[in-house]
């Protein structure tokens, strides 16, 4: 008899069928991109229950950062990146939308503060939690790949 542990090849062959189920182009999906969606999937709940209280909410995300913990490391690679991608590029408000999905402005609003230039560790760690967080409730729940996985 099991004792319910879920292992590493079952997550992974999970996240793949869940592709599979729900992507139409999957099979064009590079297998190294499918292994980072399952990496992610598979640590995604493990920072929740360590830092944000067990499930991650935009509210439990923005408290835990403070000022202290967000000076830990510098973000200047990802807010670089998020930010062409959600503020500045051709198609940026298509792009932000899809990953609010019916979220609304206070979302808009906090991820903005961080991915716009002066701004200060915390509100860049908070801004990069909420993404990874909207990022991983379309894998599951949303707009799986709508621009693509490479991208």
């Amino acid at each position: 008899m099991g004792c319910g542990y879920v292992t590493v090849p079952t997550f992974d062959q999970a996240t793949r069928d869940l592709l599979k189920k729900h992507v139409p182009d999957f099979q064009q999906v590079d297998s190294l991109v499918v292994q980072e969606i399952s990496n992610f999937n598979w640590l995604w709940p493990l920072v929740e229950a360590k830092c944000f209280d067990k499930s991650a909410c935009m509210t439990s995300i923005s408290n835990y950062f403070t000022d202290e913990i967000a000076a830990i490391c510098s973000f200047t690679m990802p807010i670089e990146y998020f930010s062409n991608r959600y503020l500045h590029s051709m198609d940026a408000e298509e792009k932000f939308t899809a990953l609010l999905s019916d979220h609304g402005v206070k979302l808009r609003d906090d991820i903005s503060a961080g991915l716009c230039a002066g701004s200060n560790n915390k509100e860049q760690a908070i801004a990069l939690a909420l993404i990874c967080y909207r990022l991983r409730n379309n894998l599951f729940h949303g707009n799986k790949g709508q621009f693509g996985f490479a991208d």
